[in-house]
């Protein structure tokens, strides 16, 4: 990388990382449109047959290698500004004489785990309704008295308490934060389970990563990806939907073993989509974005939280899994 025009590189390894972003946001689309769509027979079995078990893959492959290259050329880059920087320097008083080491902390791995505090990446998200970008009408008031009674309905229904209070809270019109328990998501819906061991074993990696740096007791932090499996319960479904993933952990090494401390983090953000619509009912998501548009209702951010308690031999892929009260579970 000697002589690189760094300018030119920086450029090069953003347009990495963003196309990674963009094809991640293509295929968590994709995902929920399939899932929308009023397909059936046998063509569009073999359509979706090969979207799950091969196309699909074949993308989450290109996700991951366009991230790691990216990230490999920033930490180019990097070294090269360091090398830069110390050609020429005379010597200076003191007693050492070896090549400067890498400060602790300051580990990085091609897939984005880095060693430092719990940090909360950053995640944008997209919004089609601009809110009270339009004026009111007759029929709009009419519209918002049935979907406020609906959403009120709602919370007698069996199983969908979550996303009745996140639609009412829609309907607060504040945009303020709201918390989903994200541990009893994960025990009612497969899918939220699998996106959470998902995230345990790209943990996992980016930990081996940098104890083969020569970290032995740390904490890390990894970058936010798109949950890669959508609820199948009608409750979450309509309360997190497609969202973001992230984690922050404590890892400590005893010889061969390692045991992870990880707290995985969701994050998503409740607003409605133009040309997308509800799984269940069919109902189109401009019918609601409507209602953001002329100032009635307002779009916020959800968030919540497991901990798990990972051990695992270096170079498994056999971890045994425990919350911090103690529960285990080999997977």
């Amino acid at each position: 990388m000697q002589g690189m025009n760094l300018t030119a590189m920086r450029g090069v390894a953003k347009a990495l990382t963003d196309c990674s972003q963009d094809l991640d946001d293509a295929v968590t689309r994709l995902d929920q449109l399939l899932r929308r769509v009023d397909w059936r027979g046998a063509d569009a079995e073999q359509f979706l047959q090969s979207w799950r078990t091969k196309d699909r893959p074949f993308a989450v492959r290109g996700i991951t290698y366009l991230s790691e290259r990216g990230t490999f050329l920033q930490n180019q880059i990097t070294e090269q500004e360091t090398s830069s920087n110390s050609d020429g320097q005379g010597a200076t008083g003191g007693s050492g004489g070896g090549a400067p080491t890498t400060p602790p902390g300051t580990s990085t791995t091609s897939s984005g785990y880095s060693i430092g505090p719990a940090h909360k990446p950053d995640i944008h998200w997209d919004e089609d309704f601009v809110w009270g970008s339009q004026s009111a009408t007759p029929q709009d008031v009419a519209s918002a008295a049935e979907w406020r009674a609906k959403g009120e309905l709602a919370l007698l229904a069996p199983g969908l308490g979550d996303a009745a209070r996140a639609y009412l809270h829609y309907w607060d019109n504040n945009g303020e934060p709201f918390p989903i328990d994200y541990e009893r998501a994960a025990a009612e819906d497969s899918s939220i389970q699998q996106n959470i061991d998902d995230e345990i074993r790209r943990s996992m990696a980016g930990a081996e990563d940098l104890i083969n740096q020569g970290n032995q007791s740390f904490s890390m932090t990894g970058p936010a990806s798109g949950s890669q499996h959508y609820p199948v319960t009608e409750n979450w479904q309509k309360t997190i939907g497609g969202y973001q993933q992230w984690s922050s952990a404590e890892v400590t090494t005893s010889g061969n073993t390692a045991t992870m401390t990880i707290t995985v983090h969701a994050e998503d953000y409740y607003n409605f989509n133009k040309g997308q619509a509800d799984i269940a009912s069919g109902t189109p998501d401009n019918v609601n974005g409507r209602f953001c548009e002329i100032g009635w209702a307002k779009p916020f951010p959800t968030s919540g939280e497991v901990t798990r308690v990972v051990t695992w031999e270096l170079g498994s892929n056999n971890p045994t899994i425990s919350t911090p009260s103690g529960t285990h579970q080999e997977r």
